[in-house]
């Protein structure tokens, strides 16, 4: 019973947490005159449903996808999980304390849906830390407040930068322009983190301007492929950096070294000669001689070329690039008429590659062979 017999008709039912779910109400009604004190002439009833209160959020969890203590540097990827029991939308405020905050409490990501944070640290900031994550639904405390926190320690050890230690060539210096030298950079890393190196070249094939000829990569090595015509003066640099210190645009260490290429001079041709001097049968076989000379003695390559009736009276290539300075012309008894011969030259250094650095060509018959005419003697 709620309330005693009185005249009123109505009842305020002051509802409190402990009363949620379904309730029944019961009235009961007399007016004196024919049942007693603990009897009623009439009742009625009705059920009603009293909703428990709207529950704030709160969190459960705040947990880095890598234990403590990770070194400075390292990404780590912060997750906080909550529980609402009436399943609204739940937001996330993360917070960060320590040395890359000057110690002063620093929102590291505002409100939002996302309960996940990367804490993106650099290589100088190692410390203990603290991490917080704040959660509400909206219904309860304002933006400026939350409706749950939760923290954890965080340690982040000093990390060092990587130190360049050397820089070499394969071949001393100085070289022949047109000699490829493979450059090889040391480097160590206390923290054994990748290390990407960048190279630099200056000098005269480079017009005395500093310009990168091999970007950020792990590759501490890079081949430099002059050609003969870059002779003089060269500044080579290695730059050094493991991503967690300096940017792109810079650098952690580096190191550099001067070298020389001396002038190369491209080969020349001599000399075109045939095993046989012209005119010759057509039919026959001609070997032709290249004779070149190399004042730096690189390899010398050669390629030779024919035109005349044979190819359509257009150049052909009758033997490509090889170190052989021979080349055997075999013709057929119909390829009598006038012909040029070429011979091509080069070291690799100068020309490009479907250029030449000397040519030399001569002229040359071949005659049709006369026709052989049968006499037949028959008896008489």
């Amino acid at each position: 019973m709620v309330r005693d017999w009185s005249t009123d008709p109505t009842w305020i039912w002051y509802t409190s947490p402990a009363d949620a779910g379904v309730s029944q109400i019961q009235v009961q009604v007399m007016d004196g005159q024919h049942t007693g004190p603990m009897g009623w002439d009439d009742d009625a009833g009705a059920l009603f449903t009293v909703l428990r209160p709207n529950q704030p959020p709160a969190l459960v969890s705040l947990k880095p996808d890598k234990a403590s203590p990770q070194s400075a540097g390292t990404p780590v990827r912060w997750t906080a999980l909550a529980s609402d029991p009436d399943r609204e939308p739940v937001y996330f405020k993360f917070w960060l304390k320590g040395p890359s905050t000057g110690n002063a409490w620093k929102v590291v990501q505002d409100w939002s849906v996302k309960n996940q944070w990367t804490w993106a640290s650099t290589g100088y900031d190692g410390g203990a830390y603290s991490v917080y994550a704040y959660a509400r639904d909206g219904k309860h405390n304002p933006a400026t407040a939350y409706d749950s926190a939760l923290g954890a320690p965080f340690v982040l050890s000093p990390n060092q930068p990587p130190k360049v230690t050397a820089l070499t060539p394969d071949k001393k210096s100085p070289q022949s322009a047109g000699t490829a030298v493979t450059w090889t950079a040391k480097a160590a890393d206390a923290n054994k983190d990748t290390m990407l190196y960048r190279f630099w070249l200056k000098g005269p094939a480079t017009g005395e301007a500093w310009k990168v000829v091999q970007d950020w990569s792990t590759n501490s090595k890079w081949t430099w492929t002059s050609s003969g015509y870059d002779a003089g003066d060269y500044a080579v640099f290695v730059y050094v950096r493991d991503g967690r210190h300096k940017p792109e645009t810079s650098y952690d260490g580096r190191i550099g070294a001067s070298y020389q290429l001396t002038v190369n001079a491209p080969p020349k041709l001599t000399a075109l000669t045939p095993d046989k001097k012209s005119p010759q049968s057509a039919g026959g076989t001609v070997k032709w001689t290249a004779a070149a000379i190399d004042a730096n003695k690189d390899p010398i390559l050669y390629q030779f070329w024919l035109r005349g009736p044979a190819t359509g009276n257009a150049w052909r290539v009758v033997q490509d690039w090889s170190p052989k300075n021979q080349w055997t012309w075999t013709s057929a008894p119909t390829d009598g008429g006038m012909y040029r011969i070429f011979a091509f030259a080069s070291d690799g250094k100068h020309a490009p590659p479907n250029s030449y650095d000397s040519a030399l060509g001569q002229d040359y018959q071949l005659i049709n062979p006369l026709p052989i005419n049968r006499v037949v003697v028959g008896r008489r």
